[in-house]
């Protein structure tokens, strides 16, 4: 019973009680009025009130499916990202580890900074075209009856490519110097620029090529890059297998190739040394 019905029976039974001991002359008809609104509410429409209901219990049914699915999917996307905290994102287990390895090259950069530090000679004898993996890569690319006078540039130009898809580069600003053997540049698939270009120079000596040069270059936005310089047929390359760019794209005139090379919309500045298996200049 509603609280209007309950209102109007309490209001009712008041008056009877008056009518009964004569308190109001005008309480029957009272009455009779709070009966026909009492009557009024009870005959209300029951059966739009039943359809109503009706209705409102569909649409709880379908937010409550619509709910389950979309605790469903939540469920599958937690267990393709993980748990994540709100406003805390985890780094992945590869970044943490890469984080520790820099914590530990900097507290030993200066034990290894002692023992990479090489002289003139062993950084000439780093273009070494006996080493095995110089040897296998030259070997896998060169054709059979190989001749360095009618197919060394189209040889070279398979060498670059080669190196530039298998191994990426990348800038390892770790604060300290070293030098990775071309076994294990491989291996890892990774290597910085200067170990890039030792690799490509020892190449181009295996191939033939004792004038190829590793050059460390000082670019205009003052950081260092290694590329190689090479002289075939008259003439003058800039090979960076740093970055994916085609084989002659700086070749022709010296001058113009090097005021043209850019590496990461950088340009070279000048050199700060060169060398290869036989010769070593630094320039002032």
């Amino acid at each position: 019973m509603t609280e209007q019905e309950q209102k109007l029976l309490r209001q009712i039974q008041e008056l009877k009680e008056k009518q009964k001991s004569q308190e109001s002359a005008g309480a029957r008809g009272e009455i009779e009025k709070l009966e026909c609104e009492l009557s009024a509410l009870q005959g209300k429409d029951i059966t739009a009130l039943e359809a109503e209901n009706i209705t409102l219990r569909k649409k709880a049914t379908s937010l409550e499916k619509e709910l389950q699915e979309l605790r469903k999917r939540y469920s599958e996307l937690r267990k393709i990202f993980g748990s994540l905290e709100p406003g805390v994102e985890k780094k992945p287990a590869a970044e943490k580890e890469s984080t520790l390895a820099r914590i530990i090259i900097k507290k030993y950069a200066s034990v290894i900074n002692e023992k990479e530090t090489k002289t003139v000679g062993e950084i000439k004898a780093l273009v070494n075209k006996d080493d095995l993996t110089v040897q296998a890569i030259v070997n896998d690319l060169k054709p059979e009856g190989y001749s360095f006078e009618k197919q060394y540039l189209e040889t070279a130009e398979k060498t670059l490519q080669y190196i530039t898809e298998e191994i990426e580069y990348v800038r390892a600003d770790f604060g300290i110097n070293f030098w990775l053997e071309p076994k294990e540049i491989l291996e890892a698939g990774v290597s910085d620029d200067e170990d890039l270009a030792v690799l490509l120079c020892a190449c181009l000596y295996a191939l033939g090529d004792e004038k190829a040069q590793v050059v460390i270059t000082e670019l205009d936005n003052l950081t260092t890059h290694a590329l190689v310089i090479a002289e075939i047929k008259g003439k003058f390359y800039i090979l960076d297998p740093s970055q994916k760019t085609a084989f002659g794209k700086y070749s022709g005139e010296q001058a113009k190739c090097l005021e043209e090379f850019e590496f990461k919309s950088a340009k070279i500045k000048r050199f700060l040394y060169k060398f290869n298996a036989s010769n070593y200049e630094q320039f002032v």
